[in-house]
Parts: structure tokens; C-alpha cells; sequence
């Protein structure tokens, strides 16, 4: 069965012959973004196809294409994921987590962030993360980014509002490098992991997830 490709195809020309990733970066370049930003980047589990596109009972480490694992503390499954296709004017795809039966007490997305993220990062930077989320019901979930640099690693975490409506728009979080101890020179690799608290007994989508870096404004 061939899967529907993403809304806003009609719009890009030559749609028809460019892969589904390509028509994400060119309408992710078409956003608003804060003054300065120089990386806008979606995660593949929300551009890309996923193959296959639903895994019942998952073990904790699964990949989910090239850039995303989830992990969980479940022995015992009670757990399905799907990517569907996305909704007018978010992802091309959504991610579907259900937990019916589901006896652990955390699910996380950890998500590698490109080599541009990378790049050049300084402790001037702010990293701006948008998300479009869902819960059926209430749930305690984090976003937290991690960075690499020598043996250390660092870390801020920031709470990550779940709303139970699904048309109550984006929520942006924001992780100042200035609060991190980090080595410039010595950055190894940079993530974000989605935790999401007992999620037993429920439906969380993630509908849309962009990552931005701009500098933190002078005075």
C-alpha cells in the first residue's frame, strides 16, 4: 500500500519527484524562526518514512530511523508505535505512542541532533525546541538536551507541557547554553531525549518537533 505523501507536497514544485525529506527541509526553511537563527532542523521519525511504520512491543533501544531510539523499563510490552501521516501545517509524519498495558514507569525518545548543531556551537547559543504533542491522558513529560564535551557530560532539563487537546498549538522550550559547563572545543556529540513519566494507560502523538539555534541577544 503506497503511504499518502505530506500536505503541503502541492505546494513545493516538482513534488512529485523529490522524497519526502527533501520537501520537509524546503517547507522547514519557510517558517518563522527567531532573529538570528542560522539551523532549522525536524527529526527523521517526522520527515522520513519509517520502515516498517508500526512495531508492537518494541525493546527499549529500538532505532527509529538514522537519528532517534526510544527506551523504556517495560519487561513485559504492552506497548505499540506508529507513524501515521501528519496534519495540516505541521510534519509530514506523526508519531503515535499507546501504552495499553504497559507496566513501566518512563518512555523516552532520545534523539541525536545533527553534526550542524554542532558546528561552531558556542555557550553564546540558545537552542529553541517547538513541539506540537498530545496526551490522551494527563502525563508528567521533560525535555532534556545532553551535551558531550571530553569525559563530561552536560545537561539541562526543562519541563514539557502534554496538553490534552490536540488543536492547543506548539510549546516552546528553550535550553541557554550559558547554564552548561561545556568545553567549545571538545564537543563530541549533542541529544535530546523526550521523557515522558508513567505513561501507562495512554495515547501520547507527537506531532511536529523543530529544533532552531540562534544567539543569545546582547545589551
Amino acid at each position: 500500500m503506497m503511504r499518502s505523501r505530506p500536505w503541503w507536497s502541492r505546494l513545493v514544485p516538482g513534488a512529485a519527484r523529490r522524497p519526502v525529506a527533501a520537501l520537509s527541509r524546503v517547507a522547514l526553511d519557510t517558517r518563522p524562526a527567531p532573529a538570528g537563527t542560522d539551523l532549522r532542523w525536524r527529526p527523521g521519525l517526522l520527515s522520513q518514512t519509517l520502515t516498517p511504520a508500526e512495531i508492537s512491543d518494541p525493546a527499549s533501544g529500538q532505532r527509529l530511523g538514522d537519528d532517534a531510539a526510544l527506551w523504556h523499563d517495560s519487561r513485559e510490552g504492552g506497548l505499540r508505535l506508529r507513524q501515521i501521516p501528519g496534519a495540516e501545517p505541521l510534519a509530514p509524519f506523526r508519531l503515535q505512542l499507546e501504552t495499553e498495558g504497559f507496566p513501566g514507569s518512563y518512555l523516552s525518545l532520545s534523539i541525536d541532533l545533527p553534526p550542524e548543531a554542532q558546528s561552531d556551537l558556542l555557550q553564546a547559543h540558545i537552542l529553541r525546541l517547538e513541539t506540537v504533542l498530545w496526551s490522551e491522558q494527563p502525563l508528567r513529560s521533560f525535555g532534556r538536551l545532553n551535551v558531550r564535551n571530553g569525559p563530561n557530560t552536560d545537561k539541562i532539563l526543562r519541563d514539557l507541557p502534554l496538553p490534552q487537546a490536540r488543536d492547543s498549538g506548539p510549546t516552546v522550550i528553550e535550553f541557554d547554553l550559558a547554564a552548561m559547563d561545556i568545553n567549545e572545543k571538545r564537543l563530541e556529540k549533542i541529544w535530546l531525549d523526550l521523557i515522558f513519566e508513567q505513561p501507562q494507560a495512554n495515547m501520547i502523538e507527537i506531532g511536529e518537533m523543530i529544533l532552531s539555534r540562534h544567539l543569545r541577544a546582547s545589551f
